[in-house]
């Protein structure tokens, strides 16, 4: 796992330095970026706004589907289309770089204008690495965390202790980014295996 944060940029910035170090790995001497909103619009003929989610789910028929759309979580109508319709066609002639989620899945993201700022890189439907435009104000810290502690109690989960210290301390933490990359992934891809075992020293 390749994991950095660099300080005083943006996500642009950060998808930017993505392409470099791709185009260096894997010989392509493009990357294709592509938003949220795009590839839903391609690959499941939908936006990801709720009304547009429970459509598309109707309209699918979706097998194994008990639920009543109307009745689930905005995560769960968009995983739902994007996992059955989207992930599988992502980088399938290259690494793409897939970016601007709904604010619904911020996470730990910055929000501007409606959008999550981050990021995730794809390669034969394979997720590869995982960014952010990192958020440093503590009260939406506060409640982001409040918001993923309650769901976890009603899908019972146990409720988990927020760490004072990252609270107190984060912000501290610089405008910046940060990325995690799978390298084992990325190697699995590039060298033609279908599992780790071909590239890994640990398997």
């Amino acid at each position: 796992m390749l994991e950095w944060y660099e300080p005083q940029t943006n996500l642009q910035g950060l998808i930017s330095r993505c392409e470099d170090i791709l185009k260096h790995m894997t010989g392509h001497n493009t990357i294709k970026k592509s938003t949220v909103d795009e590839v839903f619009q391609t690959y499941a003929n939908c936006t990801t706004s709720r009304e547009s989610l429970i459509h598309s789910i109707k309209h699918a028929n979706m097998v194994g589907l008990k639920d009543d759309p109307t009745r689930l979580r905005y995560d769960e109508l968009f995983f739902y289309i994007y996992l059955h319709f989207v992930e599988k066609h992502l980088g399938q002639d290259g690494p793409e770089i897939l970016y601007d989620y709904p604010e619904e899945l911020a996470a730990l993201s910055r929000i501007e204008n409606k959008k999550a700022k981050r990021a995730e890189i794809y390669r034969k439907g394979v997720e590869l690495g995982n960014g952010y435009d990192e958020l440093s104000n503590k009260e939406m810290h506060i409640r982001r965390f409040s918001e993923f502690n309650k769901l976890r109690v009603e899908t019972g989960r146990p409720f988990l202790d927020t760490d004072p210290q990252f609270i107190e301390n984060i912000e501290k933490l610089p405008q910046c980014t940060g990325m995690a990359m799978g390298l084992d992934r990325l190697f699995m891809l590039m060298e033609g295996f279908q599992t780790f075992e071909g590239n890994s020293p640990f398997l």
